[in-house]
């Protein structure tokens, strides 16, 4: 995503156009009963570069410089995509300060999980074109106004089938903004070293599932969360798992979705896993119900929202949504009893202050049972993925 530069600067004094139209109201926030700590957030260890847990990935994988580093489990591997991907030579504290060789639109590599993030996560492989260089999975035409970059914006496994969502972007135009072709879901049979982009799995470019996180309760990125939510006229959703853990896997796949760019709001979608190539099996949230209709679905939260991730977390028996707020500089999250809201007023887990030019703050599936938050966060400057580490604090209820 090298060509977001500009995107992830924090842009003042500019003036902004009147904002469209945004339709329905989003649900009023909930209070949330946890707080951010914010002395609780710290950086944990590199994931690229000379410094990376493992290893410097430039003389490993020929990756001298990524972003992204969304996971998903697969066999009990975590499996993470990066987007826009450099070659050589090093540059250390301003990755961008010489040329760069060897773009790849996007790559793929494994994690042999450790006992906790704190460890480090090492690249244990990666997908490669011969030994010692990460091949790129989706071919872009890297033309400007043609396709610039095809870029996996999340992944994750149903059984031994690896499905990974990509927006194919035009160009990127000015801070935080970008143009897609279209966006869709490849898939990949064979562990993901060959991908297909099917037809029937395209959306257009305007669409609001531009950029998506992916949740399946009970799936093995998020086991113990529940699948409480009834959908009308679909029997099987009923299924109800009151217990701390799903005794399988939910057949039904939540999409929270955003446009391409950083500053539209969230929706929602839901899809039976099994038929996640079919865009005509989505249903969308229009703020009471499923509709077949994208264009009925109510936003969730707000803009402007910049790259995402949902995850449930067991110990705190929320869902947490974190993402970019461009024009504040803000990594944020968000919580919520529920799948489809209220979220709670959006709280400051850290800035492009303490981590300049950060993005793409990404919950690391795995470590979900406990008071401890882990997710990957991407930092322009130095064009790299760090693994982070925050906490929430119980917050008296309010009156008390």
């Amino acid at each position: 995503m090298a060509s977001v530069a500009a995107a992830a600067l924090v842009v003042v004094g500019i003036p902004m156009a009147r904002p469209p139209d945004r339709g329905p109201e989003a649900p009023p926030p909930a209070a949330p009963r946890w707080a951010v700590d914010p002395a609780a957030t710290d950086e944990v260890s590199d994931l690229i570069g000379p410094d990376a847990a493992g290893g410097d990935t430039l003389a490993r994988f020929g990756v001298g410089g990524t972003d992204l580093g969304h996971m998903f489990t697969v066999d009990g591997r975590l499996a993470i995509a990066f987007g826009d991907t450099y070659g050589g030579p090093p540059s250390p504290g301003n990755f961008f300060a010489v040329p760069h060789q060897d773009w790849r639109s996007n790559v793929l590599g494994f994690i042999d999980p450790p006992a906790s993030p704190r460890d480090g996560l090492a690249l244990s492989d990666m997908i490669t074109d011969r030994p010692g260089h990460a091949a790129e999975l989706l071919h872009s035409r890297k033309q400007d106004g043609v396709e610039r970059t095809v870029i996996p914006t999340y992944g994750i496994s149903v059984g031994n089938r690896m499905l990974l969502h990509y927006m194919s972007v035009r160009r990127f135009t000015r801070p935080g903004r970008w143009t897609l072709n279209d966006a869709g879901v490849a898939v990949s049979d064979d562990g993901g070293h060959t991908w297909t982009r099917p037809a029937s799995a395209v959306w257009p470019g305007d669409t609001r599932f531009g950029q998506v996180a992916y949740v399946r309760p009970g799936g093995p990125d998020d086991p113990r969360a529940p699948d409480t939510f009834p959908v009308p006229g679909e029997p099987d959703l009923m299924r109800m798992y009151p217990g701390p853990q799903s005794p399988a896997p939910s057949p039904w796949v939540y999409v929270y979705g955003i446009p391409g760019g950083r500053y539209g709001d969230v929706s929602l979608a839901l899809v039976r896993a099994d038929r996640m190539l079919d865009r005509s099996a989505y249903r969308y949230w229009n703020g009471s119900g499923w509709s077949t209709s994208e264009q009925d679905a109510a936003p969730l939260v707000h803009g402007p929202v910049g790259e995402l991730s949902v995850r449930w977390n067991s110990f705190y028996r929320r869902w947490l949504m974190m993402y970019l707020v461009d024009p504040t500089g803000q990594i944020v999250m968000r919580t919520a009893t529920t799948p489809t809201g209220p979220w709670s007023d959006a709280q400051v887990v850290t800035t492009t202050h303490d981590h300049p030019e950060s993005y793409a703050p990404y919950l690391i599936p795995g470590w979900t049972d406990g008071p401890d938050i882990w997710f990957t966060m991407s930092e322009y400057t130095t064009y790299r993925v760090t693994a982070m580490h925050a906490q929430l604090r119980a917050r008296p209820p309010a009156g008390s």
